[in-house]
């Protein structure tokens, strides 16, 4: 018999993991559509996550993004039974004046 390669499905959120990330951070889900919770919920991680980067990138006082990286994606994400995928900490250019911070999310297992 072959072997069988054992591969990861990247399972996505359910509305109700959303509404548990919005609980744990004490933010109101009440007259929210799905969209508008998981939204927000990226949000919410996403800038938790970039934070946490540079402040422990300043910490640290390392120019590799590696170490904080790592170190961020276990204290702000896993600990909650979430995966992350790709994800960006854009800087804002001097025309826009949000930041682009985007994050996939996966279910653990």
């Amino acid at each position: 018999m072959k072997n069988k390669k054992l591969t990861r499905k990247n399972k996505k959120l359910t509305n109700k993991n959303y509404k548990s990330i919005l609980r744990f951070y004490k933010k109101s889900i009440k007259n929210k559509t799905r969209k508008q919770i998981k939204k927000e919920a990226h949000k919410i991680l996403s800038k938790k996550l970039c934070s946490c980067i540079k402040k422990v990138k300043k910490a640290l006082k390392t120019t590799n993004e590696s170490q904080p990286i790592g170190i961020c994606t276990s204290s702000v994400i896993n600990r909650k039974g979430i995966r992350r995928g790709k994800f960006t900490c854009k800087k804002t250019t001097k025309n826009k004046k949000t930041k682009r911070q985007t994050i996939k999310l996966y279910k653990n297992y």
